[in-house]
């Protein structure tokens, strides 16, 4: 039990630690992007996003036009009426970038990645849990039937005196006579 316990705390570190790892590659990302936007340069942008996308990059990238609402926000963040807001959603997985003043870019980290590697850690932890149950079991089961066989050449020889048989004689391992030698001394 401890041991299933151990290795669950096992697939949910690896998990973790592989989405942290992606956070921080995003981050990295994000700098990149933001760098690039601060100098104004939205073609060199779109450019490098059709070469990330054209590899095998863990994110994805999605540029859109900012969609403005009026809302009434709510006292003391505005004191007066309608004002505008950005619809920014908060992106669980991925982050924004404002381009421009009316794109702007997201950048997520690919969802079908994340299930890929969680497809990929699952059997590898299953194997983790199954085959070490496994080999208990097998043991378990050599010892019981180790300890059975040894009981019931005890058993044999305890009928034959019951029967009447004398000089009946059991073998008796190393072990055994070490072990009996220790207890008597």
């Amino acid at each position: 039990m401890i041991y299933t316990v151990f290795v669950h705390q096992v697939y949910l570190s690896s998990d973790t630690f592989h989405r942290k790892q992606l956070d921080r590659e995003l981050s990295q990302e994000t700098e990149i992007f933001t760098a690039l936007a601060g100098i104004g340069n939205i073609d060199a942008i779109r450019t490098l996003i059709a070469e990330k996308q054209s590899i095998a990059s863990p994110f994805t990238y999605h540029i859109q036009p900012i969609s403005t609402q009026t809302a009434s926000l709510s006292y003391p963040a505005a004191l007066t009426g309608d004002q505008p807001y950005f619809e920014l959603s908060d992106l669980k997985s991925g982050s924004s970038l404002l381009l421009d003043d009316d794109t702007i870019l997201r950048i997520e980290i690919n969802r079908d990645l994340l299930q890929k590697y969680r497809e990929d850690l699952a059997p590898m932890m299953i194997s983790g849990v199954a085959l070490p149950v496994i080999v208990m079991i097998a043991g378990a089961v050599w010892f019981a039937v180790n300890i059975i066989q040894k009981l019931q050449r005890v058993n044999f020889a305890m009928n034959r005196v019951l029967c009447g048989e004398k000089n009946v004689k059991l073998a008796v391992s190393v072990m055994m006579m070490s072990l009996t030698f220790c207890l008597f001394i």
